[in-house]
């Protein structure tokens, strides 16, 4: 698991992945465009995929899984 980096005007929601990367989701929901608010923390494997499972809550929905964009460089 990996922890939270919530910023509330940002499309993007970011996580701590290790010492060069981070993940980034779309903090929007799949099926209705809203935004989602993210759950705490991640579940990643030990190859670095990212768990299929529901990460996040969106307000007409319920539990939806944010959009994966990948691993980005730490700035």
């Amino acid at each position: 698991m990996v922890e939270v980096e919530l910023d509330e005007n940002n499309p993007m929601q970011f996580y701590d992945g290790d010492s060069v990367e981070v993940l980034a989701f779309i903090r929007l929901c799949p099926n209705c465009a809203r935004f989602v608010k993210p759950d705490d923390t991640v579940k990643i494997n030990g190859l670095g995929e990212v768990s299929k499972e529901q990460n996040a809550t969106c307000s007409k929905c319920g539990r939806v899984t944010m959009i994966f964009d990948g691993w980005w460089p730490r700035e």
